[in-house]
Formats: structure tokens, sequence, C-alpha cells
């Protein structure tokens, strides 16, 4: 309700921008403190594909995190040249 009375009094300041601006400012602040803690602005997605009988060592983190250390690239004739077990 406050927040509501906020923007009608701003809404009834269309001839004085300072004044408003004023008003829309204790709204905004009226909502992110007390209404919205948290607001989630974005999230990240992200994709891997790879040929898995061509790459092995990609786990299966949560957070898509990869130790590129662990990659291999089967029958490069480099590392173990063979595929892993997904670890789960």
């Amino acid at each position: 309700e406050r927040f509501d009375g906020l923007l009608a009094t701003a809404a009834e300041l269309h001839a004085d921008p300072a004044g408003r601006m004023g008003v829309l400012s204790r709204a905004e602040a009226m909502l992110v403190e007390e209404d919205l803690p948290l607001l989630p602005l974005f999230h990240y997605v992200e994709l891997n594909l790879f040929d898995a009988r061509k790459i092995a060592g990609a786990t299966t983190h949560a957070r898509q995190v990869q130790d590129l250390t662990r990659l291999d690239v089967l029958g490069d004739g480099k590392g173990a040249d063979r595929a892993p077990e997904m670890e789960r």
C-alpha cells in the first residue's frame, strides 16, 4: 500500500520532475530494501558439446567446471587414449 501510494504521489507530480524523481527514488528504495532483498538479474547457462568417442575426461560437474588437464583427445598417441568411466 505504501509503495502504491508513492507511485500515485509521483503521478500527481508530473509538473515537478525533481519532486517526482525523489518520490520514485523512495519507492524504489522501499521495493529493493524491504520487498526484494535479492533479485537475480541473470543466470549463467552453458552447454558443452563434445564427441565422447574423441574426447575423454569431461566431468558432469553441476556448474560445468572442467579440469582441462584431465581432458584427453582419444587416438592422438598422448595420454591414456581410453575413455574412462564418467564420474558421478
